[in-house]
């Protein structure tokens, strides 16, 4: 006698029908693909024809040569301010390096009553309590390599101490020799 199993159906796998969907799902992306990069490339390719047309046109050209004769002009004038900028670095003698060095060689019994500096010359005038303070400031300032030609023109005793004014070149001697 044979067995009847009322679930037979619902344990058997229809495979059959799962390949047919997946292979005519496949079939339609192979179509419709090929047919969309077509698309696109011939829309691309009237887009690279009108965007042609556009630039040969006398006007775009003359445009184009006026732009690139700009840029040339705007190089130059790049190049220059940069080799103006490097002149100004190695002309900037000038700075707070420069009134550091200066205060760092003061001795302590020597004050300034005024000080003027220039773009090449320092005049410094100031009182002491004796003059051995305003030689050892002279002989400090004479060991930095950047101050050249220092001398004092006047040291006059007053009520307060000795008075005196000092000069000295701001820069290297040896290198505005070399230029």
């Amino acid at each position: 006698m044979k067995t009847f199993n009322f679930f037979e159906p619902y344990l058997e796998k229809s495979y059959k029908k799962l390949v047919i969907f997946i292979s005519f799902g496949i079939g339609v992306l192979l179509l419709i693909y090929p047919l969309i990069n077509i698309y696109q490339i011939s829309r691309m390719e009237k887009e690279v024809t009108v965007i042609n047309h556009r630039v040969d046109t006398p006007e775009e050209i003359v445009l184009t040569q006026e732009m690139q004769k700009e840029i040339k002009r705007l190089d130059n004038t790049l190049r220059d301010l940069k080799k103006l900028d490097i002149l100004t670095k190695e002309k900037d003698i000038v700075n707070d390096f420069l009134v550091y060095t200066i205060c760092n060689n003061v001795p302590e019994s020597l004050f300034f009553k005024s000080f003027h500096i220039t773009s090449e010359n320092v005049q410094i005038e100031g009182v002491s309590k004796n003059k051995i303070a305003i030689a050892q400031f002279k002989h400090s300032l004479e060991k930095i390599i950047y101050f050249q030609n220092i001398y004092i023109p006047s040291i006059s005793e007053g009520k307060d101490g000795y008075t005196f004014t000092l000069f000295f070149h701001i820069g290297d001697d040896n290198k505005d020799e070399a230029n």
